[in-house]
């Protein structure tokens, strides 16, 4: 919680205000005054003996004739794991360097050449493909001279000699970067290609993630967190962050010494006997919802994420019960979508298209999860069962521990469509009507990911990156609006948002009868409905238009429309940023949990800290006055 927290407070830094023009150790690169070096032509073949990750060292080599990412659309080849829509079909994905802030690009001129090259920053990819250079600035130039560093100005260009006495000049991204796509070229040499498209990713969002993916990386079974074992294609910073946090939690010298050669060493965080992984399953114990039955998988630690060979209990456990205490590889996975006896509960492996089912009739007399037993009769929803309540117990009557008790456990109807979804909605149904560039109009559950859907009300289009939401079977509650739109009524999450014709994008939960929506249609109704399906796709936009109506991707997580003061829809597409930037150069993988919740997805936590605004908001004013009153007072001194 603690890193996407960070991740989540900077986002709103970076709207709200500006950072330090500055990069710094410790908060950001610990070498180099706090930048990382990348070179303009990727990585060399030799490794830099001063790295303790592994990494190889920058190949700045900056020369026409050479192959340099310049925005270019190409097609993967589809009997590549990695190839994905929309890359697989023509006219494929547009090829780009990728960097993040707090990065030198270095251009070197090649071995032998002294002659000093000019760096010209264009402003468009239309201007790099036809290399023009009428709004071209000058950003720099290759020389022998070593200028410091000058921290001063945001995007001041930077000289200094590297390698020898090769010509090298460096371009940083700082922190408050402008652009989040840059075009450079030599204007002698653009005709032969020597010009670079480069995508500039938020280096904290960036790090925090791949901090978070080295508590759970499959290296920290053989002990090779310093991607010694097994080669590895990461870059800066997400090398360097992956590899420092899977170390930190390494245990290679566990009384059973030998897990490194065998390979099944045990994180701090998977160890129940050390405190930081028991606090970690005492944390998790406190978001276990024990009146859902589920499965308890890998108790006997021979599965893995893909083997599926772990052992399955879907009758002795609650979600309390199984974890690290009872085994460092358990995993609890909840049931949805209860069908008589049989529940969906969770997949046993990341290829699986089909969750793993449960069935309770074969759990016997005395488990916790028997058919005939109370746990599972309310679940299943039964309004009320025997030995529900207090009532009996404690010798009253049996109205208040049948009734009242079968309803606190959320057994009326209500509350079973609730367990379905695992108790919160964040999307729109199956049923929903989006349009496709082709001109044709499909139902949400037919929407793939690689799809161009209309964004906007005049009639723009994009893509469609991922999927925040993704659980066809569910049945969930919505919010049916309907309007003078011709089109039918936009079902949709309350917390979900749309746009207003004012300008305001606003939770559906806001919306009452009156209220325009944008384009001019006025809301004449809304009501509750049930309906299947829970989708909520993600476009590079952050906008998709859904039976007619501009709905946000995004939803709301404090019931307005804003969040300290910040525009919520602009917060949140800030937010996913780096998953977007990760998307378009295709790498990212999706996968779900077993809410059907993207796994990239923050949101307890995000739930968390919006429950918090008051809190946060006054942290942050707290640490202005501090700040504001220590530079006052050191001016007094002076």
């Amino acid at each position: 919680m603690k890193i996407i927290l960070t991740s989540f407070l900077l986002a709103i830094s970076s709207v709200t205000s500006q950072t330090p023009n500055s990069c710094i150790p410790d908060r950001h690169f610990n070498d180099d005054d706090g930048y990382f070096e990348e070179g303009v032509a990727g990585l060399s073949t030799d490794l830099d003996l001063d790295s303790a990750h592994g990494q190889k060292l920058p190949n700045s080599t900056w020369a026409a004739g050479l192959d340099y990412p310049m925005g270019q659309f190409e097609q993967c080849d589809a009997e590549d794991r990695f190839c994905r829509a929309p890359c697989n079909a023509a006219p494929g994905c547009q090829q780009f360097f990728s960097t993040h802030t707090c990065a030198i690009l270095t251009f070197c001129n090649a071995e032998g050449d002294n002659q000093p090259q000019n760096i010209w920053q264009l402003p468009s990819q239309d201007a790099l493909d036809n290399c023009d250079f009428d709004d071209a600035i000058l950003v720099g130039s290759t020389s022998a001279s070593s200028i410091e560093r000058n921290r001063m100005l945001t995007h001041q260009a930077k000289q200094r000699e590297l390698q020898g006495d090769q010509l090298c000049f460096g371009y940083p991204f700082e922190v408050d970067h402008e652009l989040s796509t840059y075009f450079f070229a030599s204007q002698e040499n653009c005709e032969q290609n020597q010009k670079i498209a480069v995508v500039v990713a938020d280096y904290d969002q960036t790090a925090d993630q791949c901090y978070a993916i080295g508590e759970t990386t499959s290296r920290l079974n053989n002990c090779d967190c310093r991607l010694e074992e097994k080669p590895s294609t990461l870059g800066e910073p997400c090398r360097s962050e992956f590899s420092d946090r899977c170390f930190e939690i390494m245990q290679p010298n566990r009384p059973d010494d030998g897990c490194c050669e065998r390979g099944d060493c045990i994180s701090t965080l998977k160890d129940f006997e050390h405190p930081d992984g028991r606090a970690k399953e005492l944390e998790r114990r406190e978001t276990c919802d024990d009146s859902t039955p589920g499965l308890c998988y890998n108790e006997d630690g021979l599965g893995t994420d893909t083997n599926r060979l772990g052992s399955t209990n879907c009758c002795t456990k609650t979600c309390t019960e199984c974890g690290t205490e009872l085994g460092a590889h358990a995993l609890w996975k909840p049931c949805t979508a209860l069908n008589g006896t049989v529940g969906n509960c969770g997949f046993l492996s990341r290829y699986d298209s089909a969750p793993f089912q449960c069935d309770f009739s074969l759990c016997d007399d005395g488990d916790e999860w028997n058919v005939d037993g109370c746990p599972f009769k309310l679940f299943a929803g039964e309004a009320s069962c025997e030995d529900s309540g207090d009532g009996g117990d404690n010798g009253g009557d049996g109205d208040g521990g049948d009734g009242d008790g079968g309803d606190n456990e959320g057994g009326d109807g209500d509350g079973g469509d609730g367990g379905d979804n695992g108790g919160f909605t964040l999307c729109f149904p199956g049923h929903s009507i989006v349009n496709l560039e082709d001109g044709t109009s499909i139902e949400m559950s037919e929407l793939k990911i690689g799809d161009r859907v209309q964004v906007t009300k005049d009639g723009k289009f994009d893509i469609v990156y991922s999927f925040g939401h993704y659980q066809p079977e569910s049945v969930s509650e919505y919010l049916n609006i309907e309007s003078t739109a011709k089109a039918a009524p936009i079902t949709m999450s309350p917390p979900h948002m749309l746009f207003l014709d004012s300008g305001k994008v606003v939770p559906a939960s806001t919306i009452k009868i009156g209220d325009v929506l944008l384009g001019g249609n006025v809301v004449i109704k809304v009501n509750k409905v049930s309906s299947k399906g829970a989708y909520a796709p993600f476009t590079y936009s952050g906008s998709i238009v859904v039976n007619g109506v501009v709905a946000s991707n995004y939803v709301s997580l404090t019931g307005t429309s804003t969040f300290l003061g910040v525009d919520m829809q602009s917060l949140a597409h800030t937010v996913v940023g780096v998953r977007r930037a990760f998307c378009k150069l295709n790498l990212c993988e999706e996968t779900y949990s077993d809410d059907g919740i993207a796994t990239w997805v923050p949101y307890q936590t995000a739930a968390w800290i919006a429950a918090k605004e008051a809190v946060i908001g006054f942290l942050i004013v707290t640490g202005g006055v501090i700040a504001f009153s220590r530079r006052r007072f050191q001016k007094i001194a002076i």
